[in-house]
């Protein structure tokens, strides 16, 4: 039997990268990222005893982080930051082999974060929970606290807007969104 200690150590280990991630897309800021992430696995471990198990961790976690991010953007009032300046801000260029393909895939990512900050944010927000985070339509739904329903049209409607978006900027939109 495991104690709570190492649940809650395990917990973190197997999250905690991702939900990083996520608030490193949305605040597009190491330092900041690294704080949200510690206060959301604050909370999540203050609320464990209290977990129902209505949802799976990871969407409970999501769904923290995702609350704990539009709360804080709320109260700081941030200034949304159009390009991430920092390249330990691109994990997915650490595969990139030439300095040319980094620059490269660099300026997709750049393209890609500007196109997604002048959608709405509801726009932005599924899409990076749905395309770069990987959750099911059902996490989703659990995440926003939407029935998925909502979640499919929403999702429908943010990749028509994403392509009008990019169409206008000559990106290809259906390479953009793996990323």
């Amino acid at each position: 039997m495991t104690s709570y200690l190492e649940k809650l150590e395990s917990i973190y280990k197997a999250y905690q990268p991702a939900i990083y991630a996520y608030l490193l897309r949305q605040t597009k800021n190491t330092a900041t990222a690294e704080d949200l992430c510690q206060d959301v696995f604050l909370k999540a471990f203050e609320a464990l005893p209290h977990f129902r198990g209505d949802a799976t961790i990871k969407s409970w976690l999501y769904r923290i982080a995702h609350n704990h991010y539009v709360s804080y953007f709320r109260k700081k009032d941030v200034q949304a930051v159009t390009v991430m300046e920092d390249t330990n801000l691109y994990p997915l260029l650490s595969a990139v082999h030439s300095p040319e393909d980094f620059y490269l895939h660099k300026e997709k990512l750049d393209e890609l974060y500007r196109i997604l900050d002048e959608m709405k944010p509801v726009f932005r927000d599924i899409l990076i929970l749905r395309d770069m985070q990987e959750l099911s339509y059902q996490e989703i739904a659990h995440v926003l606290g939407w029935s998925l329903g909502k979640v499919k049209t929403t999702i429908h409607r943010a990749r028509l807007q994403y392509k009008k978006e990019a169409g206008k900027k000559g990106v290809r939109s259906d390479e953009m969104l793996n990323y």
